[in-house]
């Protein structure tokens, strides 16, 4: 499983296919995860079903937490009849 914080951060159709296509080269298979809000900044929804379309098996912000509730459940929402799930870094402010 690839987490989405790297450079590019994961969180297009093209990163997507790319780690897919790579990952066909390799005695192992890449299981992308993607960014669950642009930018991993917690402030807008990706195009989550987009991108479990081209491969993603999920989405987190990686060591970033989500404060924003409303974005949290919409994120849930799109993903409940999915396969697809959500990571959440839990912090306490």
């Amino acid at each position: 499983v690839s987490m989405p914080k790297t450079q590019p951060i994961v969180q297009t159709k093209d990163t997507i296919s790319y780690l897919k296509t790579k990952s066909r080269e390799l005695p192992l298979e890449i299981l992308p995860m993607a960014a669950l809000s642009k930018n991993l900044e917690g402030k807008e929804l990706n195009e989550l079903m987009d991108l479990y379309q081209y491969g993603a098996i999920g989405y987190t912000d990686a060591d970033a937490c989500i404060y924003h509730s409303g974005l949290m459940i919409r994120a849930l929402q799109y993903t409940q009849h999915t396969k697809a799930f959500v990571m959440q870094h839990p912090e306490e402010t």
